[in-house]
């Protein structure tokens, strides 16, 4: 599939900077469990390095009690935290939907350069324009993040009754454009988005 769609952007003459960056191997890729409980789990991801920046991130993933086993979840991908009540809220999630949710922190990682959110990404555009470098866009590492998560999340359930395989991918603001990112991406893995 991912073979596919670079085929159809070279074709159309769609620019590949973003498959480019976010299938490039990345060796700072690493991921420790810090905590197992029953049907609970708490991850440590370090998904990339960008400009000169390590990106750390915190996964929170909650299973379902009977329900669904077919090796779906949520992704919802989030800024800050986690915080306390996460687990309750994702609790609720996994509850009201029978399904595997998985909680994707630090989107983007911030602040950098002492900026936050909105102006962060303006200037991330701002430093894409002015160099020319196609891998200063934020959006990139933030999806590339997704990415590194579904990756720990599908390797840490590869042994536990419900092992997660295929995704749902959520989340709002800026995190809603990393949905729209992580689909663009074509990795079959995705097999929905619901950007907010």
């Amino acid at each position: 599939m991912l073979g596919f769609v670079l085929l159809l952007a070279a074709k159309s003459r769609v620019p590949t900077e973003f498959y480019d960056y976010v299938l490039r191997p990345d060796s700072t890729y690493e991921y420790r469990v810090t905590e197992s409980r029953p049907g609970k789990q708490t991850i440590q991801l370090t998904s990339q390095s960008w400009q000169g920046k390590i990106w750390k991130h915190t996964i929170l993933v909650q299973q379902p009690t009977g329900g669904r086993l077919d090796g779906t979840a949520i992704l919802y991908i989030t800024g800050d935290g986690p915080r306390p009540g996460d687990f309750t809220d994702i609790g609720l999630m996994s509850m009201a939907t029978g399904m595997p949710v998985a909680m994707l922190f630090d989107i983007p990682n911030q602040p950098l350069w002492d900026m936050k959110e909105d102006d962060l990404i303006a200037h991330t555009f701002e430093q894409y324009l002015a160099t020319k470098d196609p891998t200063w866009p934020l959006l990139f590492p933030m999806a590339k993040s997704a990415l590194r998560a579904m990756d720990a999340i599908v390797d840490s359930t590869k042994n536990t009754p419900n092992p997660i395989r295929k995704f749902v991918v959520t989340g709002a603001s800026k995190r809603g454009w990393t949905t729209w990112f992580v689909g663009a991406i074509g990795d079959p893995r995705v097999i929905g988005i619901a950007p907010m």
